[in-house]
Formats: structure tokens, sequence, C-alpha cells
């Protein structure tokens, strides 16, 4: 009887696990969904730190950004948080848009259309547009690894 019990107790975990693990891609998706209109807003003109904070809540503590194509590497959640919050108010009208996303494991990639206003020394205002590649690294349901890719 207690082997029956044990096989059947293995059983459950075993199915409760690969469910979980089936929806991982969907949960993970959405996360970066709400992540990416986060980062968004906080690139607005009138985004505040409370902005970049509530961008970087979908990271965790150890949270990488890599940004390869000016060869730049951040580590931790607060260096981060300190480069975002150094560039409030340098862009406005940012608009990023997922025209594709690939969920798989603990990995999403993004497609994306990103075009803002970048603020001049003079004051005046560049629109800049790009095509980009994001990859964000999850770990369990927090992002751990932002690295954006672009051309320049």
């Amino acid at each position: 009887m207690a082997s029956r019990l044990a096989k059947l107790c293995v059983l459950i975990v075993s199915v409760t696990c690969s469910v979980s693990a089936s929806d991982l891609p969907r949960q993970v998706e959405r996360v970066a969904e709400l992540a990416i209109a986060a980062r968004q807003k906080a690139m607005q003109q009138n985004a505040t730190a409370a902005d970049v904070d509530a961008f970087l809540a979908f990271g965790t503590e150890n949270l990488t950004y890599e940004d390869p194509v000016v060869k730049m590497k951040i580590e931790g959640k607060d260096q981060i948080r300190q480069g975002m919050v150094n560039f409030l108010g340098l862009s406005r009208r940012a608009h990023i848009a997922i025209t594709k996303q690939i969920a798989v494991a603990n990995l999403v990639v993004l497609d994306q259309d990103v075009s803002f206003e970048e603020k001049q020394q003079d004051n005046s205002w560049k629109p800049r547009s790009r095509h980009q590649v994001t990859i964000l690294e999850f770990e369990g349901d927090r992002i751990r690894r932002i690295a954006d890719y672009w051309s320049r």
C-alpha cells in the first residue's frame, strides 16, 4: 500500500510539474509584454523614477542589461536604475511595437519597432527609430537578463 501511495505521489508531482512547465512560456510571454509597456512608459518625457521602478519590478535583484551594439553591460538592478534615471526627460513620444515574439522555456525573444524623439543639447527634439530584437531571459517569472540588439 505504501508503495502504491509513493507511486501515486510521484505521478501527481510529475503531472503538476509538467503542466507548470508547459505554462511557463505563456507566463513569461505575458510578463515580457507588461515589462515592455513599462519600459515604453519610462521613456516618456514626463516619466519619473517611479516609472523606472515599475519597469525594474519585473526583474530579479541581479538583473543584467546588455547592449552588445555599443558593448555595454550593466549588472544589478540598482546600477540599471541609476542609468535609467539619468536618462529621464531625454526622450519623448516613445512607442515600442512588438511585431513578433517567441517564447520557449525561460526565454522570450521580441522583434520590435522602436521610435522616440531624443532631446538634443540645444533643447530641440530629433526623431529616432530602429528595428530591435530584445532577448529576455527569465528566472521563474522574473527577468534576469535583458539584451537589446539593434542596428545603428
